[in-house]
């Protein structure tokens, strides 16, 4: 895997599990970059960039949006707009690539829990209430899109991220409130990976994952 703008400890969880599972099991490329936007992945997709250019790929697995939400202090409605708007973006993105590609299966990724913030500006590890809400309505649409759509699945993988009050986050797994470390990592792939075993089998190379770092 190419680390493009990730930087430091995050990028080494990345690399270190990418290359040694998906990467080795079924020459899976990422083409992630920190700080990207719903916008940014497609205008990269429309101009060439490669994304799906890889000879044989059967499957992408798209992870986009927890940037366009921001920091999370917008009130209900601005973030319920950025969620509607993502939405409108994400399937755009998608039936494009699958008018690219006439083969292509695509596995869209709910996004994940990231954390807000105390008035002092330290994280808080617990969830902003307007984004959440936001994050979960897109998700459900996105759900919808996914049981609509034969040639897309949607997984989400939220359930270890949070803790048993369904808004603080888990520590051990996300150490910063947003990047999974390695186990957290871990428990994102045996999330995924039985969705990209129904389409690959037990290993074939030909997966290609876009996705996007907070």
């Amino acid at each position: 895997m190419q680390c493009l703008r990730w930087q430091g400890q995050f990028c080494q969880y990345v690399d270190g599990w990418f290359d040694n599972n998906w990467g080795a099991k079924y020459n899976a490329k990422s083409w992630a970059l920190g700080s990207e936007t719903a916008g940014t992945l497609f205008w990269r997709m429309l101009n060439g960039d490669g994304l799906l250019k890889q000879a044989g790929t059967k499957v992408a697995l798209l992870y986009i949006g927890s940037n366009d939400f921001g920091e999370g202090d917008q009130d209900d409605q601005g973030q319920m707009t950025v969620a509607d708007t993502l939405i409108v973006e994400v399937r755009a993105m998608v039936r494009w690539m699958m008018d690219q590609s006439p083969d292509l299966k695509v596995i869209v990724m709910g996004l994940m829990p990231k954390t807000g913030y105390n008035v002092d500006g330290s994280l808080s590890f617990k969830v902003n209430p307007p984004t959440w809400k936001a994050v979960k309505h897109y998700n459900e649409k996105l759900r919808a899109f996914g049981e609509a759509e034969e040639r897309v699945r949607y997984v989400e993988c939220n359930d270890a991220f949070l803790m048993s009050d369904g808004v603080s986050i888990n520590k051990k797994l996300m150490i910063d409130g947003l990047h999974p470390n390695l186990d957290g990592f871990k428990i994102l792939g045996m999330c995924i990976d039985p969705f990209l075993q129904q389409y690959l089998g037990s290993g074939n190379p030909s997966s290609v994952s876009t996705s996007s770092s907070g």
